[in-house]
């Protein structure tokens, strides 16, 4: 059975608890030591709850080998446990494989010794917790009692997790899913230049958040200031949102938006970022100027747009691609020609001054 850490334990906490069973305990007098006692099941269950230490783990399996070989029957269970889903060097792997033998389970510790897809498996130490699968899907888990987790899946999908540990490291994953986490505590990202991280509707998401290699990074939440703070790759913020938007609505940090379903009655002003490449689908109450000049591309579908009074396009190529029923009153500039003709009336104006 699969036992984890719930109350770690430091490597010293640990020695304190396997001295009675590896030297003895000391007198009161503090001038000798008892005679070393037999360890128990019970003790051994308490050390694997507490630590995956490998200097921990060898010195309670050499307690066990110490038996006399009838009262190693006993330890069956803690040697199996040792090994369901927790990552151990060759040194252990061979104490254990010698119990399983001596014992005669070593079927069952064979068996043991097996990741299935899905499963957990922790590093010989607190700080990790792997996820070994090709595709892993979890739901309702708490992680922080580790220092960090490492995720070796394609595809990883927390929903609802959390908390989580300081570091979350990805380096296969094509997709991590995020959405709706408890990401407090949270202060690195590590993944790879091919991964999509969503964050959709992720709360208590850190200030200071480091995301060191990725192709994507998907939110739902646009406060400007604190993505100023974050470290990520060049142009890998997209911002996804279902939700009503309102107010002062700055996108200029992210180089990808994809707006749905969604109304911006009480949105003032949109600002989108250089080179950006906007999608709204059935958008409804935009404010009364949308400016996409910056933008290198733009998609509207089924958007409601007989609010706008005026919408600015980069060039003329762009409005082809756009589905667009607009207000009778609405004026359509683009950008590239007004640029033309803002010169052409400098031109003019200054040759009429050379006249004068």
């Amino acid at each position: 059975m699969f036992v984890d850490i719930e109350n770690f334990k430091s490597v010293i906490a640990v020695e304190n608890i396997l001295t009675p069973y590896q030297k003895g305990r000391v007198t009161p007098d503090k001038k000798s030591r008892l005679p070393k006692e037999p360890i128990t099941p019970q003790v051994c269950m308490q050390i694997l709850k507490s630590t995956n230490n490998p200097v921990n783990i060898k010195h309670m399996l050499e307690c066990i080998k110490e038996l006399p070989p009838s009262e190693q029957a006993k330890f069956k269970d803690v040697v199996l446990t040792t090994f369901t889903q927790r990552e151990q060097p060759q040194v252990i792997f061979d104490l254990g494989e010698n119990l399983a033998l001596a014992n005669r389970f070593e079927r069952e510790f064979e068996e043991a010794r097996k990741i299935k897809d899905g499963d957990f498996l922790l590093s010989s130490s607190k700080l990790a917790r792997g996820l070994m699968t090709r595709e892993t899907q979890l739901s309702d888990m708490n992680f922080k009692p580790y220092d960090k987790l490492s995720a070796m899946a394609m595809n990883v999908y927390f929903h609802g997790d959390g908390p989580f540990p300081e570091i979350l490291e990805f380096p296969n994953a094509q997709t991590v899913d995020l959405s709706w986490c408890n990401m407090r505590g949270v202060r690195k990202i590590a993944a790879n230049e091919q991964a999509k991280i969503c964050l959709d509707s992720s709360w208590n998401l850190e200030n200071d958040v480091e995301i060191d290699a990725c192709k994507e990074i998907w939110v739902s939440c646009y406060d400007k200031a604190q993505f100023e703070r974050w470290k990520y790759p060049h142009n890998a913020l997209t911002f996804y949102s279902y939700d009503d938007l309102e107010g002062e609505v700055d996108l200029s940090l992210f180089h990808k938006v994809d707006i749905q379903l969604l109304s911006c009655k009480d949105v003032t002003d949109i600002r989108f970022a250089e080179g950006a490449q906007i999608q709204m689908s059935a958008v409804v109450n935009l404010p009364k100027k949308l400016d996409f000049s910056q933008c290198a591309e733009v998609v509207l579908n089924d958007c409601d747009l007989s609010t706008v009074e005026q919408i600015i396009f980069k060039n003329r190529a762009q409005m082809p691609k756009n589905d667009l029923r607009l207000a009778d009153n609405c004026i359509v500039v683009f950008a590239d020609e007004q640029k033309k003709l803002d010169f052409m009336n400098l031109m003019a104006m200054a040759q009429m001054k050379t006249k004068t």
